[in-house]
């Protein structure tokens, strides 16, 4: 009984959606003598014809490029041109199958009906005929994989019934059988605030949830692993069984984020930032305000020189043999503080962009940024030491 209520609920709450995958196009071509219409427009036509075919099998319907140059010439056989641009549209995500609406219009009312071409099966048979006279009729008789019966169209209402029609049946059946809805489905998400962050088996969606139903739109059907990301509120994540054709739904269980939590990343991470700002600062002035270094050999230098790979640095004026190993001892201690800051900023600042999605409190990022520092600032006294 509560699944049937959720159920009710669900069907009357206003949705958004997040497509989980690029929708497909179904092309379509209206074919109607003049442009004008009793009780519609073309424009308004595929604008209901997208709207349903979204809703009814995640399709999305546009106008098949170029299609007037075929109904304007009678000289040429209107589905051979048709399916011929068909064949050619180079739109990413176009599915083979081919809708045309013809409408009859008159001074009260309009006399609609439709067909679903296979442009695959019509392209195959342009490419045996030889004959022109007789690919309309071949067309018809074996690539027509769907047909509407006709209506008479007396109010606005009659169109939306129409359209609705077209996108159940027969039409969703031959959609079926070319594969384009067997294997998807859809998660409906209730969420009592905007901007959820989603992100569908690892991968972040496009768009934002909105209350209080967000639909995600063509799922794979199978195990999906879900995570929700907000300000304010803690990670949460499920895996959900998704069906093909079916809705599943998830009502997520949200706790508000810590206010100590949340700050606390936020000066973790800009303030890691802002460290290796300084850190960075440091080092550029001890590299420039240092006195300028001579460069030595180990050992004897042959008459061309020092060998490649066979140097090490020495501050001018300052002593002991030419092979020991020597840092510029006036910067020392401001170079330690300077990769030292550096180290521990950028270790911590990166870290928490990378692991802190969750917002939890950032013992792990203070931690490993110390270390970082630590090691750097006692890297050039290492070096000098040895």
């Amino acid at each position: 009984m509560l699944a049937v209520v959720a159920s009710l609920l669900l069907a009357g709450a206003p949705t958004a959606e997040i497509p989980a995958a690029e929708r497909r196009t179904l092309p379509v071509v209206i074919v109607a003598p003049g442009k004008s219409m009793a009780m519609t427009s073309r424009t308004d036509l595929i604008r209901r014809l997208d709207e349903v075919a979204k809703a009814q099998t995640q399709l999305v319907v546009a106008p098949l490029p170029d299609a007037p140059s075929c109904l304007e010439d009678a000289s040429v056989s209107r589905f051979r041109c048709l399916t011929l641009l068909a064949r050619a549209d180079e739109r990413k995500g176009a599915i083979s199958e081919l809708l045309v609406v013809s409408v009859v219009p008159s001074a009260d009312h309009d006399r609609m009906f439709a067909v679903l071409i296979d442009t695959k099966i019509a392209s195959e048979l342009i490419d045996r005929s030889t004959n022109a006279s007789t690919i309309d009729s071949q067309i018809r008789r074996h690539a027509i994989v769907a047909r509407a019966e006709p209506l008479e169209i007396n109010s606005p209402s009659d169109v939306g019934r129409f359209v609705e029609a077209l996108f159940t049946g027969d039409f969703r059946a031959a959609l079926e059988r070319a594969g384009h809805l067997s294997s998807l489905g859809t998660i409906a998400l209730e969420v009592p605030k905007a901007n959820f962050e989603v992100r569908l088996d690892g991968r972040a969606l496009p768009g934002v949830t909105r209350p209080p139903v967000t639909h995600i739109t063509e799922v794979a059907a199978g195990g999906r692993h879900l995570r929700l990301l907000h300000p304010e509120y803690e990670l949460v994540e499920t895996t959900l069984e998704v069906r093909a054709n079916e809705i599943a739904s998830w009502r997520p269980q949200l706790v508000p984020r810590r206010a100590v939590d949340r700050v606390a990343n936020h000066v973790v991470r800009w303030g890691g930032v802002g460290v290796a700002a300084v850190g960075l600062g440091i080092g550029a002035y001890t590299a420039l305000s240092t006195p300028q270094a001579d460069w030595y050999c180990f050992g004897e230098a042959d008459e061309g020189g020092c060998a490649a790979l066979n140097t090490t640095l020495r501050p001018v004026g300052g002593t002991g043999a030419p092979h020991d190993a020597m840092l510029p001892n006036e910067g020392l201690p401001w170079a330690s503080v300077a990769l030292g800051l550096t180290a521990l900023g950028v270790t911590a600042a990166v870290l928490n962009f990378v692991l802190a999605e969750d917002e939890r409190f950032p013992w792990l990022e203070i931690l490993v940024g110390i270390g970082a520092g630590a090691v750097g600032f006692g890297a050039p006294l290492a070096v000098q030491a040895l």
